[in-house]
Protein backbone atom coordinates (compact mmCIF):
# COMPACT_ATOMS: atom_id res chain seq x y z
CA UNK A 1 0.00 0.00 0.00
CA UNK A 2 2.16 2.19 1.02
CA UNK A 3 4.64 1.97 -2.53
CA UNK A 4 1.31 2.77 -4.13
CA UNK A 5 0.84 5.77 -2.43
CA UNK A 6 4.97 6.45 -3.23
CA UNK A 7 4.23 5.79 -7.27
CA UNK A 8 1.38 8.27 -7.42
CA UNK A 9 3.40 11.02 -5.25
CA UNK A 10 6.19 10.65 -7.49
CA UNK A 11 3.66 10.19 -10.50
CA UNK A 12 2.02 13.56 -9.30
CA UNK A 13 5.07 15.58 -8.64
CA UNK A 14 6.51 14.59 -12.41
CA UNK A 15 2.83 15.92 -13.45
CA UNK A 16 3.09 19.33 -11.58
CA UNK A 17 6.14 19.74 -12.59
CA UNK A 18 5.29 19.44 -16.14
CA UNK A 19 2.60 21.69 -15.93
CA UNK A 20 5.11 24.26 -14.26
CA UNK A 21 7.80 23.96 -17.49
CA UNK A 22 4.35 24.30 -19.78
CA UNK A 23 3.22 27.62 -18.44
CA UNK A 24 6.75 29.19 -18.26
CA UNK A 25 7.23 28.60 -21.62
CA UNK A 26 3.67 29.81 -22.69
CA UNK A 27 4.08 33.09 -20.82
CA UNK A 28 7.43 33.33 -22.69
CA UNK A 29 5.74 32.50 -25.78
CA UNK A 30 2.79 35.13 -25.64
CA UNK A 31 5.35 37.74 -24.77
CA UNK A 32 6.89 36.98 -27.70
CA UNK A 33 3.94 36.89 -29.97
CA UNK A 34 3.03 40.38 -28.91
CA UNK A 35 6.04 41.71 -30.35
CA UNK A 36 5.77 39.33 -33.55
CA UNK A 37 4.34 41.28 -36.23
CA UNK A 38 3.24 38.84 -38.27
CA UNK A 39 3.16 34.68 -36.98
CA UNK A 40 3.38 32.37 -39.28
CA UNK A 41 0.93 29.78 -39.69
CA UNK A 42 3.00 26.71 -38.26
CA UNK A 43 3.50 29.23 -35.13
CA UNK A 44 -0.35 29.86 -34.42
CA UNK A 45 -0.45 26.02 -34.61
CA UNK A 46 1.85 25.18 -32.12
CA UNK A 47 0.73 27.57 -29.58
CA UNK A 48 -2.31 26.01 -30.26
CA UNK A 49 -1.61 22.64 -29.42
CA UNK A 50 0.75 23.98 -26.42
CA UNK A 51 -2.17 25.37 -25.10
CA UNK A 52 -4.18 21.95 -25.38
CA UNK A 53 -1.50 20.07 -24.12
CA UNK A 54 -1.69 22.83 -21.05
CA UNK A 55 -5.15 22.56 -20.44
CA UNK A 56 -5.44 18.54 -20.82
CA UNK A 57 -2.64 18.36 -17.82
CA UNK A 58 -3.81 20.38 -15.88
CA UNK A 59 -7.13 19.13 -15.74
CA UNK A 60 -5.46 15.73 -15.23
CA UNK A 61 -3.46 17.18 -12.10
CA UNK A 62 -7.09 18.46 -10.87
CA UNK A 63 -8.94 14.87 -11.22
CA UNK A 64 -6.16 13.32 -9.57
CA UNK A 65 -6.24 15.56 -6.96
CA UNK A 66 -2.53 15.91 -7.51
CA UNK A 67 -0.35 18.38 -4.61
CA UNK A 68 2.66 19.27 -4.68
CA UNK A 69 5.41 20.27 -1.29
CA UNK A 70 5.63 23.25 -2.89
CA UNK A 71 3.88 26.77 -1.63
CA UNK A 72 4.16 27.74 -5.21
CA UNK A 73 2.32 25.13 -7.01
CA UNK A 74 0.36 25.29 -10.32
CA UNK A 75 -2.24 23.34 -8.72
CA UNK A 76 -4.20 24.94 -5.60
CA UNK A 77 -6.83 23.73 -4.17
Amino acid sequence: MKNKEKIKELGDANLINKISELKIYLSNQRILNQTTVDLSEENRILDLILHAKYHFLYDEAKYRHARSKYSNSVITQ
